[in-house]
C-alpha cells in the first residue's frame, strides 16, 4: 500500500520520477491523472483504491465533481459516489 502515496518504499525519492507516488507501473494507477487522484485522497486501504478506481473513469466523475468535494473537505472520499453505470 505504500506505494500509493509516496516513492519511500521503492527506495526512491520523489525527485528521481518526478512523482510523489510510486505507481508508474501498476496499470490504473501510473496516469498522471490517477497519480493525482492518489495525492489528493491519500487513500490508505485496499477498499479505497477501488473507490479511486471507479472515480477515474467517465466525464466529470473525479474533476469538477468528486475532486472539488474531497479537496473542500466537504466529503471523503469513503463518501462520495465512486461507481459507473455502463
Amino acid at each position: 500500500m505504500g506505494i500509493f502515496s509516496s516513492t519511500e518504499p521503492l527506495g526512491i525519492n520523489p525527485e528521481d520520477i518526478n512523482s510523489p507516488v510510486g505507481t508508474f507501473a501498476i496499470p490504473e494507477f501510473g496516469t498522471k491523472f490517477v497519480r493525482q487522484m492518489l495525492v489528493d485522497t491519500k487513500p490508505k486501504t485496499f477498499s479505497e483504491l477501488i473507490r479511486i478506481s471507479g472515480l477515474s473513469h467517465g466525464t466529470d466523475v473525479w474533476l469538477n465533481n468528486a475532486q472539488d468535494l474531497v479537496r473542500s473537505n466537504i466529503a471523503s472520499l469513503s463518501e462520495v459516489i465512486c461507481t459507473r453505470m455502463i
